[in-house]
């Protein structure tokens, strides 16, 4: 298998066995290793994985999942990639931050790869195969990449849902010019060149932890939930934050 399954389960420790190196952003472990007196490593349970989310479409409500592929570009859910469709609005991407209504569009990966489109008041739309011959260059965060049209169909099926025109479908398929990690600020110094991204913010993967959620909702009038931090994976066991600052790659899991 290519990369790796990440399986839940709710009360054993997972063991992670990356074929492929990636870049885990805001990445504690499962395990941490040390190096016994004979030179070995040995992995130490520091937690275990209670979800899983894809977000197939960037910026649109993420899918809770029982397993998923790990790859170098992130999660593989039935053969879609997270975050590997990106809505346009007059040609420049769009988040939650200028559109949060973009949170009512719930993707379904429907197998073989598709994408099935589902909005409140809207009918269900499984989309076409991309016209790879109509490719747009993408830049998010001064990073850049290219992704091709999803076409007309998609189009208008976003324009009737947002209630304007200018919209457009597109994705980052396996031959499009990836996002370089290496190229953001944070992280040229630890990527590798071949460490590359479709639509997220930095890095492959976002991981999290259920006690730093809990510690920042302690703090708050009113709490939030996970799904507002749009991560992919999310670790119990562990004490808040630890995740901070931690980087996941295949050297120190193998």
């Amino acid at each position: 298998m290519d990369g790796l399954k990440v399986a839940l389960e709710s009360r054993q420790t997972v063991v992670l066995t990356l074929s492929t190196a990636a870049v885990i952003a805001v990445g504690i472990a499962y395990l941490k290793w040390r190096r016994p007196r004979k030179g070995n490593r040995q992995y130490v349970p520091v937690g275990h994985v209670s979800k899983i989310y894809v977000h197939p479409v960037k910026s649109c409500r993420g899918l809770e999942v029982g397993e998923a592929e790990v790859t170098k570009q992130g999660l593989r859910q039935e053969g879609v990639m997270d975050r590997h469709l990106l809505i346009l609005y007059k040609d420049h991407f769009l988040d939650t931050r200028t559109e949060p209504r973009a949170v009512l569009i719930s993707p379904q990966c429907v197998g073989d790869g598709q994408v099935r489109l589902e909005a409140p008041g809207m009918d269900p739309l499984t989309l076409p195969k991309p016209n790879k011959q109509k490719v747009y260059s993408i830049s998010m965060w001064e990073v850049d990449g290219d992704a091709v049209d999803c076409g007309p169909e998609a189009a208008g099926w976003l324009e009737k849902f947002f209630g304007k025109p200018g919209y457009k479908l597109v994705m980052s398929t396996p031959g499009s010019k990836k996002r370089p990690t290496n190229q953001h600020p944070k992280y040229k110094d630890i990527a590798k060149p071949d460490d590359k991204v479709g639509f997220q913010h930095e890095t492959a993967l976002l991981l999290t932890s259920e006690a730093s959620l809990k510690d920042l909702n302690n703090k708050l009038a009113t709490p939030v939930a996970m799904r507002n931090f749009r991560p992919n994976i999310v670790v119990a066991g562990c004490g808040s934050f630890q995740e901070v600052g931690q980087i996941l790659t295949s050297e120190s899991v193998s």
